[in-house]
């Protein structure tokens, strides 16, 4: 039975008409529900691979949400796979496969449940030496700008998206602060791959309070220049998120 927005992409008629009428929008996330509405047009056809987005402002516009919102349904599809962002050109529709239109958590379950795993493993073994090189090289710029994200992310537990980009902040300060450019390049290569291993982890219950309490012993022992702690430290919070990860997989 085609949903509500299914219906509407059929309604507007051929190619080329405005398939991008504003949402009739239920209860629930808001980057989510327009996420899942650029999933039903690529499934239904509506758009093509190589077919370009409109620009944010505008697609908000023409959905009736807010440009904030845009942006995280794209960031959404881009870690699905399903746009690539094209700096200075546009956002544009890169594959079409039926896996992951059925939704982004059948799609973690599935195809990308291994993706994850190989994920949260490297992790496990880049961060603790990063924060255990930090421990001995923190400046304190570094330190302060740790502290400045663990202090917007104890106000954001409720907010996943914006507690993501300040938990970015502080693993990437404490990168810069190892003193190590390789570590640093690792780490940011990797930052779009995380984010659905970071979604996940979020959304168990309490987990971002969990994390933050251990980016308070990470920043502790790092400031102290204590590596066998700050190590330690990193090691508990990875073994967290893998465990919040499997919960909310679960």
């Amino acid at each position: 039975m085609p949903t509500p927005l299914q219906t509407k992409v059929r309604a507007a008629g051929p190619r080329g008409a405005d398939l991008f009428g504003s949402l009739h929008l239920e209860e629930g996330i808001l980057s989510h529900q327009t996420a899942q509405h650029i999933r039903d047009l690529v499934k239904s056809g509506d758009l093509r691979v190589g077919d370009r987005l409109p620009p944010e402002r505008e697609l908000g516009e023409r959905l009736g949400v807010s440009r904030t919102v845009v942006r995280e349904a794209i960031q959404i599809l881009r870690a699905e796979g399903l746009v690539r962002i094209r700096m200075g050109v546009g956002t544009f529709v890169t594959q079409s496969a039926p896996n992951i239109l059925e939704g982004p958590m059948s799609y973690l379950q599935h195809s990308e449940a291994k993706k994850i795993q190989d994920l949260l493993e490297a992790r496990n073994v880049i961060e603790p030496a990063i924060a255990a090189l930090a421990a001995e090289n923190a400046r304190p710029e570094h330190i302060a700008r740790m502290e400045q994200a663990i202090l917007d992310m104890d106000g954001l537990f409720a907010d996943g998206y914006k507690y993501i980009e300040h938990d970015n902040r502080f693993h990437i300060a404490l990168a810069e602060a190892s003193n190590n450019s390789v570590y640093l390049l690792l780490l940011n290569s990797i930052v779009d791959l995380l984010q659905e291993s970071r979604l996940l982890a979020v959304s168990t219950q309490g987990a971002p309070k969990r994390a933050n309490a251990y980016h308070r012993r990470i920043l502790e022992a790092v400031r102290a220049g204590e590596p066998k702690k700050a190590y330690a430290a990193m090691v508990g919070h990875m073994d967290q998120i893998a465990q919040d990860v499997r919960t909310a997989m679960s």
